[in-house]
This record gives structure tokens, sequence and C-alpha cells, in this order.
């Protein structure tokens, strides 16, 4: 038996391959949730349907958003904060020259941001033992069953995709 921690992008691709490899796996992830009321909203304009939404009713998905010139300093999900919010664990992270929060969420920040996962490119990883061609036949097998938004165009020569399917972003209502 396998145990795997976090339902993020790297939580779910291990999970696939340990099961593909015919692997018993359980994956855990103990994280916060948004919270039952804000839940609730989300339910009723689902069941309402498009059609039917009134600004009073979207209201409360952009509590707290304070975007400047600047950008967004935090991006709260349907209003909440719960993806940034301190579990109350000592963890004892190092965060020290970290750029990026850690999220106690269920699924990560993906539940905020959604998922980015970039490959590395040749030249960021030239001091490792691994190369970039090590890592591309994972790339493509982590794409096999995650869907990639993204277009053939000037970038791939930078970050290659991967993929023989890359399909269009779409956007949300």
């Amino acid at each position: 038996m396998f145990y795997v921690i976090g339902s993020g992008p790297s939580g779910i691709s291990c999970t696939m391959a340990l099961l593909q490899k015919g692997a018993q796996v359980t994956l855990l992830d103990p994280g916060l949730e948004l919270e039952g009321n804000r839940l609730d909203q989300l339910v009723r304009l689902r069941e309402a349907g498009q059609e039917k939404w009134q600004p009073a009713d979207l209201a409360f998905l952009k509590e707290e958003v304070s975007a400047g010139v600047d950008g967004i300093p935090l991006k709260y999900a349907c209003g909440s904060d719960f993806s940034y919010r301190d579990p109350g664990i000592d963890w004892r992270l190092e965060t020290e020259g970290v750029e990026t929060r850690p999220s106690f969420a269920k699924g990560g920040l993906n539940t905020v941001w959604g998922a980015s996962i970039l490959p590395y490119r040749s030249e960021d990883i030239l001091d490792w033992p691994i190369k970039e061609h090590h890592l591309s036949p994972h790339y493509r097998a982590v794409l096999k069953y995650m869907p990639l938004a993204g277009s053939n165009d000037l970038l791939e020569q930078v970050f290659p995709l991967y993929s023989e399917r890359p399909q269009a972003l779409k956007l949300s209502s």
C-alpha cells in the first residue's frame, strides 16, 4: 500500500503513476475546505442556472478582493481565505527566500489559482544530475490523463507542450 499526501497536481500525478503500475494507493488530503455557507451558495448558483443569476447572488464571490495596479495581493476563492489559512499545526516549514506561500487547503493553491505545471527548461537545470530528456517521458505520461490548456505557438520553443492534443483554455462563467 502506498500513501500519497496531497491532492494537488503533484499528488494526483504520483497517484496515477502508482495506479497504472497496479499499486494500491490511498490518497490523503486532510486540508482545509471552503466554508459550508459559501459552498451552499455555490450549490444554489449551480442549481439555479446561469441565466437566473443576479448581481446580488454573485456578490460573495468578490468579497475581500482588492485588485490594484500591482495586481491581486491575495486571491480569495469565493470570498474565502481558506486556502491560505494556518491550520494551527506546527509544520516547521522553512520559508526564508521562498516567494510562494504554502497552502493547507485540500487541493492546495490550485483551488484558487488553478494548476500550472510548466516543464523545467534545459537552461534552468544545467547543474542538476538529470536533464530535460530524462524528464520528458514523465511529462508526456502525466499529460495522457491530465488535460493541457495550451496552443502550438512560439512559446513552445521555450516550454514544449509534450502533448499532441493541447486544448484551448475554456473560460469559466
